[in-house]
């Protein structure tokens, strides 16, 4: 069983200053472990400091984060990641680095906690579970995980290679102190990844993969403004109801995401306002007097979901 750090880095641009700020953007993988962290940090942060954490959920999307950091637009002060992420992380410039003066003596935490990105906050591991109502023995190896025939039945691993190219080594006889060492050569990867392919993955194919084509055309002529809305009209396009969430992840198979409404900016800002119209709002207008774009106006929505960049909302406008 191989005990994994969870640490806590700051992203750049956010600055460590924020932290005495009146509020603060904390980043977690949510469940139980939020439920825990709120009761262990934020709450008594909050009391002790007289300032305000915001705890926003996610799942690990570092992509999220370096695109926050490009844009110089960073909206998260402390974000929990993986030990390897913070690694990369670190690398890649998307954390500030510790001050540790301000943290404590590294000689009271863990090896593994210490991070010039990132400060360990809590240790978990990954284990193997099984249904005792269906097995009368018990697998206890990772070998036994991959002896499909002693033990039947289905199998679920994290998607991705993280941490099952551990188990993969393993089960093909690796001992568990030899496992980053042997992982550390090209021929252990290889091993490794040659030790997953005797598992017989299998993806469950949505119904709505048929409706490909039909769905993808609709929703590029008529992007709809909510995830209730796009199942409301699967539904009524092929009889298909799925849970939001699930629509979600079919229009991001589809290439589609939320973007954000183009909006005069709010500020009274003469220059920004002018130069919003002539370079954003005017050409798009003229665009769509030619019949080259859609135009929908909204008070109310935020975002949208788009194959395209544009306005967004319910009520179209004839220009």
């Amino acid at each position: 069983m191989k005990l994994k750090p969870i640490l806590m880095a700051v992203a750049v641009l956010a600055s460590l200053p924020a932290l005495a700020q009146s509020q603060l953007t904390v980043v977690n993988f949510g469940g139980a472990n939020g439920a825990a962290q709120k009761k262990a940090y934020v709450e008594g942060f909050e009391k002790a400091t007289g300032s305000k954490v915001v705890v926003v959920e996610y799942n690990g999307e570092q992509a999220k984060i370096k695109a926050m950091v490009e844009a110089k637009k960073v909206t998260w002060d402390v974000v929990e990641v993986e030990s390897p992420d913070v690694n990369r992380g670190c690398d890649e410039g998307l954390f500030e680095k510790i001050d540790w003066s301000k943290v404590g003596n590294k000689a009271d935490f863990q090896p593994a906690a210490v991070h010039e990105c990132g400060v360990g906050a809590f240790i978990w591991s990954t284990v193997m579970a099984y249904d005792g109502d269906k097995l009368k023995t018990a697998p206890t190896t990772w070998a036994d995980f991959w002896d499909t025939k002693k033990f039947p039945g289905k199998r679920g691993m994290r998607k991705g290679a993280r941490y099952n190219l551990e188990f993969a080594l393993m089960a093909d006889g690796v001992k568990s102190a030899d496992v980053y060492k042997v992982l550390g050569t090209k021929e252990g990867a290889e091993r490794a990844f040659k030790k997953l392919t005797e598992l017989n993955f299998y993806a469950p194919v949505s119904e709505l993969e048929r409706h490909c084509y039909q769905l993808e055309t609709y929703f590029r002529e008529h992007a709809p403004a909510t995830l209730n809305e796009a199942a409301a009209k699967i539904e009524e396009l092929t009889g298909l109801k799925r849970s939001p969430s699930a629509v979600g992840r079919f229009l991001n198979a589809l290439g589609m995401a939320p973007r954000r409404v183009g909006t005069i900016p709010s500020k009274a800002d003469p220059e920004k306002q002018e130069s919003f119209r002539v370079n954003e709002l005017e050409p798009r207008l003229e665009q769509a007097r030619q019949g080259k774009r859609a135009i929908f106006l909204s008070m109310l929505l935020t975002s949208c979901w788009a194959p395209f960049s544009g306005f967004c909302g319910h009520s179209p406008v004839s220009l």
